[in-house]
């Protein structure tokens, strides 16, 4: 099975304004919403998503931009990690680029063995279970991408993330 997958233009311009006006693309901490309380646009993401199960408890939510590049990592269970040093990986990772624009750098590279991806705006990038991948260095331009896991089980046991209702 393929370690990613992408869909460009998978948001229309209107879509990508509606999340914009729903989510302060500034803000980089984490949220976490319950299945009951998604957004259309996580619902969707969800959706497209080749990655999936009928058990989805909720996703853990941030936003990316010029000032927070992450480095290679792999999205896991945060807390569990720090308090048992287990790994836990989520169903799938979604990203979703809301705004790019003059881009210099700011790649996505997915382990080390694949060519960079260029961000478009639109475009989704999903990501299986446990892989690599990162931004490593972006130079100017804009670059908004709005995150997701998508987990089977309730990571915020300890309510250490906002969660949202709505």
């Amino acid at each position: 099975m393929e370690e990613w997958h992408t869909i460009e233009n998978y948001f229309s311009e209107e879509e990508i304004n509606e999340v914009f006006a729903t989510v302060d693309t500034t803000i980089t901490d984490k949220s976490w919403y319950l299945k009951d309380n998604l957004n259309d646009f996580q619902k969707k993401l969800i959706q497209g998503s080749p990655w999936t199960s009928n058990n989805i408890v909720g996703v853990e939510q941030w936003c990316h931009n010029e000032k927070s590049v992450p480095g290679m990592h792999y999205d896991k269970d945060e807390d569990l990690f720090v308090r048992t040093k287990e790994i836990r990986f989520p169903i799938a990772s979604a990203i979703l680029y809301l705004r790019v624009e003059n881009l210099l750098g700011g790649k996505l590279f997915v382990n080390a063995n694949t060519t960079p991806i260029s961000p478009k705006t639109g475009q989704v990038i999903y990501l299986a279970p446990g892989v690599l991948h990162g931004v490593l260095k972006h130079i100017k331009g804009v670059r908004r991408s709005i995150n997701i896991n998508i987990w089977d089980y309730n990571i915020n046991i300890d309510n250490s993330i906002k969660t949202v209702y709505r």
